[in-house]
């Protein structure tokens, strides 16, 4: 078996921008662009939109932003540069105003790096000749020649006021200057042309977003507050850096996956940090684009703590993640996949609403739904499964013996509820000092059909009491729930090499009487009890009732239906007197067979032999025998009619080709009983004639049968 062939052997789509997501929001995963500022400006523009993406998340402090410290570590080296020039049509209107700059440059304003408080602090002459009211400035932060924020501000000379994002106005602290402070975050991450890093505020506005992009604008991630607007718990602002990982770790499946999970299925994964470290307390959603997908793939988030921690994510709300680049619509028969289909065609219903060229909604195999509580990681495409018994747990075997029965499992798509197949699954024995077949590929389970893996023969240990045997899988990880299956076995003694099957034999019927109803009652015994696990009758613990651990249950052997049980055997010697009854003279079953039930589990442990059944056999003398019929309206008596037979065949005794006639007796109505004394050991039959009050016959019954074999004196 070769998992990656065969796995990597599936149709695949292209074009997917596959999305872990945490809230629907129809604009969540597109750039909320705007002319405005990344902070205060006039009333009549839109305050604190930023300009995405952002280089190196930037906040500004107060007058310009908010009063609320960013707890994000500080980067005291980015050596920021400031412009300020007139803001008109979204753009820069004429010769700068003013520049500032980290270091000394002739006819520039200098740039304080304050350790201290965390900040950048410049200050803008408002008595300098090229300042004049009633203008919108934009102040403008630059790392190189990458900008790394800008505000627009609108300075009232009158009242020497800074006008607020909300309109209102804060007085400056000199009518001659303008404070410029704002907070760099420091960046950690390594590939510069992706990652992006934005401050994310405290509160998010009922019915807006915030979303971080990566600068090639792959991935992102887009959040929404809870009912008060907050966004994670610690009611905090942020710095969340997202960032292509996959060339730092080498892009293949095993780069990606760090050693941490082994289900990462493609070489293309991503990271996503916040500065300080936050929990959601609202849902996310965040996207990645793939080149190529598989519709049964959800996204996983992991991450390296102790112990490691995985995490498939469930389906995100539609239209959270677009979708681009697919093939156009192969129509209503042209996608094999049901779930393709109903995407195709939802993805062009939106391809308008979404982007002007062909788009699609992502599709209903893959994505993922990031909850409150959730916090950020690795996040990459994976398979998810999970492995499961499917048949060979909880049997009772021979200490030093193999079983009979194997013991198989399935891997299934915990996604889509389908086997996966061309996985690598391995058998290992963990308790009991039992054994699996030496060979090239130790443990290595068989795999037929398609996702079904049957483990070696296993052989218990020496000795009696519990053996375990735990299956694991190459594309599960084994921490995780579903990661692994435990196969617990009861080694036990009574078996030479093997447990055989019961063999249940008929030994005979007797009639009795009770609450007043007639009945027949047929008794069997298994010939070979001894040579079963004596364990299985053992008690249950706890149990008060149906207390002993295995439960034997007659069936019909021609419905498979349920007829009579014992679920209180307390030793193998109880097996030589298992019974039930019918109502007298009914016939019973044609044929029976026992099944041996583990009560704990419910598990057919064993399934005995079928006995054919043709009548009562009789072993009582005197061979005195009760017949008994129902009354026949209008019935004066009944003759009653006994044959006896002298040659016969086996095993269906009913076969006679030599039938006598033994006695003819009449019987007034209402009786409708006789007490007949057979004559020997072979088999006979009877039956009625009911007469009218003139002696003619109104009917007559059907021959019952029955056998006598009395033991020797």
């Amino acid at each position: 078996m070769r998992a990656h062939s065969r796995i990597a052997a599936r149709r695949t789509a292209r074009g997917w921008l596959g999305c872990l997501a945490i809230l629907a929001v129809a604009s969540s995963c597109t750039d909320q662009r705007g002319d405005g500022p990344t902070g205060p400006s006039i009333p009549t523009r839109g305050r604190f939109t930023q300009s995405p993406p952002p280089a190196q998340a930037l906040s500004w402090v107060a007058p310009l932003g908010t009063t609320v410290p960013n707890p994000a570590t500080f980067d005291p080296a980015v050596s920021p540069r400031i412009e300020i020039c007139v803001w008109v049509s979204n753009a820069c209107s004429g010769a700068l105003v003013a520049t500032f700059n980290s270091i000394p440059t002739p006819g520039s304003g200098p740039i304080v790096t304050n350790t201290t408080l965390g900040r950048y602090e410049a200050t803008w002459n408002l008595l300098n000749a090229t300042f004049t009211t009633r203008k919108t400035y934009r102040i403008r932060v630059f790392k190189q020649t990458t900008e790394t924020g800008a505000i627009s501000v609108d300075v009232v000379r009158g009242r020497w006021a800074l006008t607020r994002s909300d309109g209102t106005q804060a007085p400056l602290v000199s009518a001659s200057e303008l404070p410029i402070r704002f907070h760099i975050a420091l960046l950690t991450c390594a590939n510069l042309s992706s990652c992006s890093a934005q401050v994310v505020p405290p509160v998010i506005p009922t019915g807006t977003s915030v979303t971080v992009k990566t600068n090639d604008a792959s991935h992102w991630v887009t959040f929404t507050g809870d009912a008060n607007g907050h966004w994670n718990t610690q009611g905090i602002p942020a710095v969340v850096t997202v960032e292509d990982v996959t060339s730092q770790l080498g892009g293949t499946v095993t780069g990606c996956g760090q050693g941490i999970t082994k289900m990462v299925i493609q070489g293309h994964c991503i990271k996503i940090t916040t500065e300080p470290a936050v929990t959601l307390a609202a849902p996310a959603v965040v996207c990645m684009t793939l080149a190529t997908f598989e519709t049964d793939w959800q996204l996983v988030k992991y991450d390296p703590g102790e112990p490691p921690r995985v995490k498939f994510l469930g389906d995100p709300p539609l239209n959270t993640c677009p979708q681009a680049g697919l093939p156009p619509d192969p129509g209503r028969d042209g996608l094999r996949s049901p779930i393709k289909r109903i995407a195709s065609r939802i993805g062009r219903a939106m391809r308008d609403f979404v982007m002007p060229k062909t788009a699609y909604a992502f599709d209903a195999g893959v994505g993922g739904l990031m909850l409150a509580g959730d916090d950020f990681s690795y996040f990459a495409p994976g398979l998810p499964a999970a492995l499961e018994v499917v048949s060979g747990n909880n049997l009772t075997g021979i200490a030093g013996a193999a079983l009979s029965t194997p013991q198989v499992v399935r891997i299934q798509n915990t996604h889509h509820h389908e086997p996966i197949g061309g996985a690598i699954v391995t058998c290992s024995v963990t308790s009991g000092g039992g054994s699996l077949p030496v060979s090239d590929f130790p443990g290595r389970a068989t795999e037929n059909p398609t996702g079904t893996y049957t483990c070696p023969s296993w052989t218990l240990g020496a000795a009696t009491g519990a053996n375990t045997l735990k299956v694991t899988a190459n594309i599960v990880d084994a921490f995780i729930t579903g990661g692994s299956v435990t196969f617990t076995e009861t080694a036990g003694a009574g078996c030479e090499l093997e447990c055989p099957s019961p063999i249940l034999e008929y030994k005979s019927s007797e009639q009795y009487t009770a609450s007043d109803l007639l009945w027949d009652r047929y008794t069997f015994t298994v010939t070979n009890r001894s040579s079963l696990p004596a364990s299985l009758f053992e008690p249950r613990p706890g149990a008060t009732e149906c207390a002993s651990r295995t439960r034997v249950d007659f069936y019909d052997a021609a419905t498979n239906q349920y007829i009579y049980g014992f679920c209180g055997l307390s030793s193998l010697n109880d097996l030589d007197n298992l019974w039930f009854s019918v109502p007298r003279w009914t016939q019973p079953a044609a044929g029976v067979y026992l099944k041996f039930i583990d009560q704990t589990t419910n598990e057919v442990l064993y399934t005995s032999t079928t006995v054919q059944l043709y009548g009562p056999l009789f072993t009582n003398f005197p061979r005195n025998v009760q017949l008994n019929w129902a009354p026949v309206d209008g019935a004066a008596s009944y003759t009653v009619q006994v044959d006896y037979c002298t040659s016969w065949s086996l095993p269906d005794w009913r076969t006679c080709s030599s039938w006598h006639s033994l006695q003819t007796a009449s019987v007034q109505a209402p009786t409708t009983s006789f007490a007949h004394t057979f004559i020997g050991d072979q088999p006979g039959r009877w039956h009625i004639t009911a007469l009218g009050v003139s002696g003619a016959p109104l009917v007559t019954t059907n021959y019952k049968y029955f056998n006598y074999r009395t033991p020797p004196p």
